[in-house]
């Protein structure tokens, strides 16, 4: 196959233009939520040509590479960006948010929301923005025949509007009276582009989530293209999947989280009858711990009764294979070779810290970490609140230095994995912090 895509994709990019085949595809409506009735609660997927596919994955990734090194891209836009995601999006954010706290600051935080984002890209708008990016010629061409013969966008199309957007990203700081007239200034020019560009606002949706005691929570308003309105202020908001509340606790995403996973566990007792410990051990891998870990480093629990809370789904489901339900917890978890999720997310925190220093991930942190020699070496700030002195930057600091430089200077991620399961968890199936009884369902 390779041979004749190559002739195929070397003469469709020769010629600036794409097979009519590649221009044809099947759309199916995802439900997002709220009522099944409207029309508009539904999300159109475009299910096209794999070879276009194919073609359009190998573009995208050259014009990626060449935005990242002309600098064209902000270093604060994460989505759709190597080595970055949303952890590390949320990672940074909270971030500057415990940091500010931490020194008796408040800081005010806006989110936005575009209406329809992805099919409110304009393509003369778009070929006008590929051209000053210096992106043209017959890679410019065919980017021009392949929008123009299509209606749903890619995702290199919104990662260069995206870019503009990210403007929020830099409207960090720590608020006093007069600093939220900087936000309010800068959401008028978020305004202003909605309109030049045009991406319609949402300004029902968009929400201000006010951080520290004494702030004194300013009402900031924004144009949606008729009249300034006031967003609305909101202790608890999701940003990227995650439940982020005014006071930095985690135990209504922990909620939802554990609701969910508990919702699919029961799903998968009537739909599946047998109890085989080798099929439960994966279903419950596959399709119930990833809700109980979805970025976990940037939400890791340190209350007592947030930790019990998780583990109970994990305990309730290593009962479910008949071979070993009489069987005591960390037993159930050798015999499935599992380890406690708080374990897990430890571990987790280990290898979050050796991608970052490996460059596997980037994170932008606001204040560079300090180290001493050796260089592998990790320091900790002082903090001041329970958020802080929890947040990921803090915790991980005891645990990365203790492991031996062996460890640190792994060349890749799996063997990473390996020496730290050797060397920090031999026992880690005995490692929960609570007993049956307190576990109990």
């Amino acid at each position: 196959m390779t041979y004749p895509l190559t002739l195929i994709y070397n003469k469709a990019l020769s010629e600036g233009s794409t097979p009519l085949a590649w221009e044809q595809s099947h759309i199916t409506p995802l439900f997002k939520k709220g009522s099944r009735l409207d029309a508009a609660n539904y999300r159109p997927v475009s299910i096209t040509s794999v070879p276009c596919e194919v073609m359009e994955k190998i573009i995208k990734e050259q014009i990626t590479k060449y935005l990242e090194k002309t600098s064209c891209i902000s270093n604060n836009q994460h989505g759709f960006m190597s080595k970055k995601g949303c952890t590390s999006n949320l990672l940074e954010s909270i971030d500057y948010i415990t940091k500010a706290l931490s020194k008796r600051n408040f800081v005010d935080i806006a989110f936005l929301d575009f209406a329809k984002s992805f099919d409110k890209v304009s393509h003369r708008r778009l070929i006008h923005k590929l051209k000053a990016y210096g992106i043209n010629g017959n890679v410019g061409k065919w980017i021009e025949s392949f929008l123009t013969s299509r209606k749903q966008q890619t995702v290199l199309v919104y990662k260069i509007y995206a870019n503009d957007t990210k403007l929020l990203q830099e409207i960090k700081p720590e608020f006093h009276d007069a600093d939220c007239l900087i936000l309010q200034n800068d959401l008028n020019i978020i305004s202003e582009w909605s309109k030049e560009w045009p991406m319609e606002l949402n300004v029902a949706k968009c929400k201000v989530v006010h951080f520290g005691h004494g702030n004194i929570n300013h009402e900031y308003v924004m144009n949606d293209g008729n009249t300034f309105l006031i967003i609305a202020a909101t202790d608890v908001e999701r940003d990227l999947g995650i439940f982020l509340s005014n006071d930095l606790k985690w135990n209504q995403h922990i909620e939802v989280a554990t609701r969910r996973a508990n919702m699919i566990l029961g799903l998968l007792k009537k739909t599946f009858r047998s109890r085989d410990i080798k099929l439960w051990g994966k279903l419950y891998t596959t399709y119930v711990r990833p809700h109980l870990e979805f970025a976990v480093p940037v939400w890791c629990p340190y209350l007592k009764g947030d930790i019990k809370e998780i583990e109970k789904i994990q305990h309730k489901a290593t009962k479910i294979p008949h071979d070993i339900t009489s069987l005591l917890y960390a037993e159930r978890c050798r015999r499935l070779n599992f380890t406690s999720l708080e374990t897990r997310r430890r571990r987790g925190d280990l290898i979050q810290q050796f991608k970052l220093e490996n460059g596997f991930e980037i994170i932008n942190w606001h204040n560079p970490p300090l180290r001493r020699t050796p260089s592998n070496v990790l320091t900790r700030d002082s903090t001041y609140n329970n958020a802080r002195h929890n947040f990921f930057r803090i915790r991980i600091v005891n645990d990365w230095n203790y492991l031996p430089l062996s460890c640190k200077k792994t060349p890749s991620i799996n063997p990473f994995k390996s020496r730290i399961d050797k060397y920090f968890f031999p026992t880690a199936a005995n490692s929960a912090s609570f007993t049956e009884d307190e576990l109990h369902v």
